[in-house]
């Protein structure tokens, strides 16, 4: 599995990981539960004024962050980080700054709409979306609590853009009302990504992701299991999108 939203880092501190997490993270890469990762922070708790340097401290920390020290056996060639960004009307005005927020230096941007899936249905935005090459990947939808109607997230896939779910939304880690949203999606075919969106790994042994992508085939098939949980993610980390690539 190829992990596109990973928080361990602890926001932009990676020193702050606990011990057990960096252990278990250990377990994870060794046992070959994820072959990738990207680490990410996200937006909303950077403060406005310190954006670009926490940012870059960010992207150094990851890029840096000794493994081997901290004995972790590491699949990847490269520590990889991103940003999951703060949908708002006025990032669509900014093509460099756009660019930059997306994930591994691709055009996959990830995002978090904060409950208002309807902030990025207008024309416009889409549009502006499309002119600047920039797909949108919505993360965690399945947590929203209103404007969930299967009708949007169909339109919103019409136009282009794509849906993370988190891998605790199927066993209730975040209420059984987030389970059935998520059961839902997932039968109407609506994600893209299956995300780890964790900043504790202890919960990620093998028997648990064993049960979580055992019922997850049984939902959706194991063709469009590996589709969103290897082929998918594999295209952001081999920036197969850079010219107009589509999922």
């Amino acid at each position: 599995m190829i992990d596109i939203n990973n928080k361990i880092f602890n926001f932009y501190e990676p020193s702050n990981i606990m011990e057990s997490e960096l252990e278990s993270l250990q377990n994870s890469l060794s046992e070959g539960i994820f072959t990738d990762s990207i680490y990410t922070i996200s937006e909303k708790y950077i403060p406005e004024r310190e954006k670009t340097y926490l940012l870059n401290q960010f992207n150094n920390l990851v890029t840096n962050f000794n493994f081997e020290k901290s004995k972790i056996i590491k699949k990847e060639e490269n520590n990889l980080s991103g940003v999951e960004v703060i949908f708002r009307d006025e990032l669509i005005n900014y093509n460099q700054e756009m660019q930059e927020y997306c994930l591994v230096d691709s055009n996959f941007m990830l995002l978090d709409v904060l409950d208002n899936i309807e902030i990025i249905m207008s024309d416009n935005i889409l549009n502006e979306f499309k002119n600047q090459n920039i797909i949108p990947i919505i993360s965690h939808p399945e947590r929203l609590t209103k404007n969930k109607e299967i009708s949007k997230f169909e339109k919103l896939k019409n136009e282009g853009v794509l849906f993370q779910m988190s891998l605790g939304s199927l066993d209730g880690s975040f209420g059984e009302s987030t389970k059935i949203n998520s059961i839902n999606l997932l039968e109407n075919d609506i994600f893209d990504f299956i995300a780890s969106d964790t900043v504790n790994y202890e919960c990620l042994d093998e028997s648990y992701l064993e049960k979580i992508l055992n019922d997850l085939s049984e939902i959706i098939g194991h063709s469009k299991l590996d589709e969103i949980i290897y082929k998918n993610p594999l295209n952001i980390i081999d920036h197969k999108n850079s010219n107009n690539y589509q999922i």
